[in-house]
């Protein structure tokens, strides 16, 4: 997205290998689209972490807040049903410590959740309940972007 839409990313991964692979995943796509010294590249970060240090995040790039969040837990790889308790980081922590700080646009803040499509109609209305917590008013659709292979 960081290309297309020509804005700089900051992406927060929980394993330092993982943050790596994103990093050159990130320079593999500004190289393809002959953008190493864009602006939006350049100022593009992955760092190491849970996520849920918004503000200090923030700080140590100097940056007001954010147009996008996208949230991608990690899962159990062994799980069945891929409960909001096993998912790290908690996106309950998350959308706490990130929705204050999300720029708000014409229809709201912008909230893209990458997550299981094993979840529940339960969950899905624990993870509603949560959306309404912290982004009260916000609107909201469900995409199944996969067959649930993982």
């Amino acid at each position: 997205l960081a290309a297309i839409l020509e804005r700089p990313a900051v992406g927060i991964e929980l394993d330092p290998s993982r943050a790596r692979a994103s990093a050159q995943n990130l320079r593999t796509v500004a190289a393809w689209f002959g953008a190493l010294n864009a602006p939006w590249f350049v100022q593009s970060r992955v760092l190491v972490g849970n996520g849920t240090n918004a503000e200090g995040v923030l700080a140590a790039l100097g940056s007001p807040g954010i147009g996008l969040l996208q949230l991608d837990p990690a899962r159990p790889r062994n799980s069945r049903t891929h409960d909001l308790e096993e998912m790290a980081p908690s996106p309950n922590e998350v959308l706490s410590a990130w929705a204050p700080l999300l720029a708000q646009g014409p229809d709201g803040p912008a909230v893209l959740l990458d997550l299981s499509p094993r979840l529940t109609h339960e969950q899905r209305l624990s993870l509603e309940a949560m959306i309404d917590t912290h982004l009260p008013g916000v609107q909201r659709t469900w995409v199944w972007g996969s067959r649930g292979g993982g």
